[in-house]
């Protein structure tokens, strides 16, 4: 596990199987001019992750996953997360009957309790 930067767009040499984005507040506008520029350098570095890994990312981001090509057969898993603050008031064990885990899917939602945006 690495923490990729984005300052000099050095996170576009990454071919990550799992990659996880929590904030794209603007920053280093110096390097990147505009907003809109910083967020497509993200959606570029988020067609680096190989086709057999994940994206989690946070649901109130601005930036919008590049998508994969129709031409790779195996698409990219997208996990939506939010803060929701009534998931974070107990930690309960996992049921014995229900340790199995779910089915694959493109796309999921999940929680987490880290009382905001990274």
């Amino acid at each position: 596990m690495i923490e990729a930067d984005e300052f000099d767009r050095s996170f576009h040499h990454l071919t990550p199987t799992v990659a996880v984005i929590t904030a794209t507040d603007p920053d280093h506008l110096d390097i990147y001019g505009t907003e809109e520029a910083y967020l497509e350098s993200f959606a570029q570095f988020t067609e680096l992750i190989r086709p057999d890994g994940a994206l989690i990312i946070h649901e109130n981001l601005k930036l919008k996953p590049a998508r994969r090509r129709e031409s790779e057969s195996t698409p990219t898993r997208v996990t939506a997360v939010t803060s929701t603050p009534a998931m974070c008031a107990a930690p309960t064990a996992p049921s014995p009957s229900t340790s199995s885990p779910p089915a694959a899917s493109s796309a999921t939602s999940i929680s987490e309790c880290s009382g905001g945006q990274h």
